[in-house]
């Protein structure tokens, strides 16, 4: 099985691609971004990096939960052919790479690059920033217990 490389794009802009997940976004034959509607897509088309998005999935799928798995399988049936760099805004919260995760096969060779997170640009804007602050993909926040006095 080829090489699966997920890489954070973050939110913000080129300034905020880390050096690691730009190398990896251009030595890649195969880039896939979960959607091509991402900030980062028309940069990554203006530095010649190719790449095909999961988009068509996100309109046959009924809902986030059916998307993350069918996105998942596709990124995993892909390494079949080619060594694969998944992109998303946050891999550390992103659900279809906790997919890809639980799915592959105990022999895939996969290699998670952290970027800068849209969260870690929202907490850098904080002036006084609590500590112990919990953070939650949108998508999982309804099925989390939170209280009203701790920091969200």
């Amino acid at each position: 099985m080829n090489r699966l490389t997920i890489v954070t794009l973050g939110t913000g802009g080129e300034a905020f691609l880390t050096r690691g997940v730009e190398r990896a976004l251009h030595e890649n034959q195969r880039v896939v971004l979960r959607t091509g509607r991402h900030p980062m897509a028309e940069f990554l088309r203006k530095e010649g990096v190719s790449f095909e998005t999961l988009d068509a999935l996100y309109d046959q799928c009924e809902d986030f939960d059916t998307f993350n798995r069918a996105a998942a399988v596709k990124v995993l049936s892909l390494l079949n052919e080619s060594p694969v760099c998944y992109a998303v805004s946050d891999a550390a919260f992103d659900e279809t790479v906790a997919q890809l995760q639980r799915l592959k096969p105990r022999e895939a060779d996969v290699r998670v690059l952290p970027g800068v997170s849209h969260a870690d640009r929202c907490l850098a804007m904080v002036a006084d920033a609590p500590a112990g602050v919990r953070l939650y993909a949108a998508e999982s926040f309804l099925q989390t217990r939170v209280f009203p006095e701790e920091p969200l």
